[in-house]
């Protein structure tokens, strides 16, 4: 009887299988909880989402800038939201068709503009401009 080269291995895990995988990126418990960020955490990651959304016109599903940035989806809901709420994102349509795109911070032509100047800002705007 011939020899193969080692004894012959039987039902289990096949070799190599418990090497050391890539560390992930996120912290989490033993549990699968995400720990406590704190603002800044949240504020990186936020500073993350504005500049690849940016890059598109239309703006992203939450799903693609999970995707993209390789985030867990414990982690958007608070960001999106803190994005939401400080007015550096935007948000169009309804639960899985909403697209999250930047919010200009120019707003050229609005009605809106105009009513946080006072009046007597605005006459003078209106004749520097026209003398």
């Amino acid at each position: 009887m011939e020899s193969t080269g080692g004894p012959r291995r039987g039902p289990g895990r096949p070799p190599g299988s418990n090497a050391v995988s890539a560390p992930r990126a996120v912290r989490t418990t033993r549990s699968g909880r995400l720990k406590r960020r704190s603002a800044d955490d949240i504020a990186t990651a936020l500073d993350k989402i504005v500049a690849l959304v940016k890059t598109k016109k239309e703006g992203l599903r939450a799903e693609q800038i999970r995707k993209t940035l390789k985030m867990q989806p414990k982690e958007m809901p608070r960001v999106l939201q803190e994005g939401l709420a400080k007015k550096k994102l935007k948000s169009k349509g309804q639960k899985r068709r909403r697209h999250i795109s930047e919010r200009s911070t120019q707003r050229v032509g609005r009605v809106g503009t105009l009513r946080r100047h006072n009046a007597a800002h605005v006459v003078a705007m209106l004749v520097a401009a026209i003398g």
